[in-house]
Order: structure tokens, then sequence, then C-alpha cells
């Protein structure tokens, strides 16, 4: 959504700067030549409505509501980034790649050459992520001791060293699993309840439009996870 509305308004400040440059578009320089173009927008656009006071209202309105917050969230985002807070879970963040993301087009949940399932091609390029400091993982670490039976941790953000000698377990990306996402080493549980921050990670991997997901032929396999060329197969005998 993002890069759309980066395209738009560039696209616009292009359009601007070239009428500026042939002198077709320029900005008032004072009151007066404000006073002019007001008018000369208000005889274009709301003096031929049938009701120009109502639609006026409706134009404020939807500036309002609509037009300026969309572009304050843009600008926002750029100009006062926030620190990345955890508030997406990551075995919704995996179903997103998986199912909607432009990184996942193509690809089959199960390539049956490398014997390799998609999520962990996806906790691959998570952890690259991780590492190079572009995506950030928290998560909560086991407790011990009678804390386990009142507490389900304190949840930290897991560091580029905690990867090492950890992997994600596939079996807790289903929604029952009780603890979540866990990172586990030697068949231990090491963090639980693995959350990742939204922003980042549609930033890191946008969202693909829903004309290629559409013509997209492998997309069922994702969304159902099961072998693509299996199914095929059963499908020719």
């Amino acid at each position: 959504m993002l890069t759309k509305a980066r395209i738009v308004w560039s696209c616009i400040v292009g359009i601007c700067g070239l009428l500026a440059w042939f002198g077709i578009f320029s900005w008032p320089h004072d009151s007066a030549a404000a006073m002019s173009w007001i008018n000369a927008i208000d005889q274009a656009l709301f003096r031929p409505a049938a009701h120009p006071t109502m639609f006026a209202l409706v134009v404020g309105v939807a500036l309002g509501t609509i037009v300026i917050p969309g572009v304050w969230r843009v600008v926002r985002d750029h100009v006062f980034v926030p620190d990345p807070r955890p508030d997406w879970d990551l075995r919704e963040a995996i179903d997103y790649l998986l199912s909607r993301s432009k990184w996942a087009l193509g690809r089959v949940y199960f390539d049956t050459t490398r014997d390799r399932l998609l999520e962990e091609d996806i906790y691959e390029s998570i952890c690259d992520a991780i590492v190079q400091g572009r995506v950030s993982l928290w998560g909560r670490s086991v407790p011990e001791g009678v804390d386990t039976l009142f507490s389900r941790g304190t949840e930290r953000k897991i560091l580029s060293l905690d990867l090492d000698g950890n992997s994600l377990d596939l079996t807790t990306l289903d929604s029952t699993a009780p603890n979540g996402a866990v990172l586990r080493r030697y068949s231990q549980d090491q963090f639980r309840f693995l959350r990742v921050n939204e922003r980042e990670v549609r930033r890191e991997w946008p969202p693909a439009s829903r004309i290629r997901l559409l013509f997209d032929s492998t997309l069922k396999s994702r969304r159902k996870r099961i072998a693509l060329d299996v199914v095929k197969a059963r499908q020719s005998v």
C-alpha cells in the first residue's frame, strides 16, 4: 500500500513539475492571486453542481476524513518511523507469506526435487532478514521451576545470536498449538509465542496484487498446504 502511495505521489509531483516548467501551472504569489485561483476552482468544480453547498460539504468531508489522513499516514511512516513492536503472531505472518505475498508467487508448497517445505524457506528468509537487521522477532523464553505454573515467560527481542542452533518447529504453526510458534534446540523449547512487527514484514515482503494471485496456479497448494505434484499425479491416475 505504501509503495503504491509513493508511486502516485511521485506521479503527481512529476506532472506538477512539467506543468510549472511550461508555465501552465504555478502557485499563487499573493493573496489576490490566491483568491483568483480559488474562484477559478469554485467556478469549474462547484458552481456547475445542482447543489453546490452540499457538494462542497461532501468534498470537505472526503478531504478531511480520507485524503488528508491517508497522506499523513504515509508521511508519518516515513518521517516519524516508530520503533518496531511485536504486533503480529508469527503464524499469521507465515500464512501471509504463503498465500498473499509477492515472494511466494509461483512457489509450490512442497518441492519434491528438494524434499523441502515452503515454511522452511520462509523461516530461512526471516532469519536472514533478522541477522541483517531488516526484521525483528520476539518470543517468550521458557520459564523454569515453579514459574512454569504461573507464567508464560518474559517476552523479549530475539537477537541474531539466539538463532544459532535453534530451528522453527513446523508442527507449532497450526492455529491450535497451545504455545504459538516455537523455536527449539535439541527437541527442547527455547522461545515460545513468537511474534513479529507487521509493518516490517509487509515492507520486506510486499503483498501481491489480487490479479496476480488470481492467475497464480500454485496458490492452491500453498493455501491448503499440499504437495501440488502429488495432487497432479493422483488426478492423472
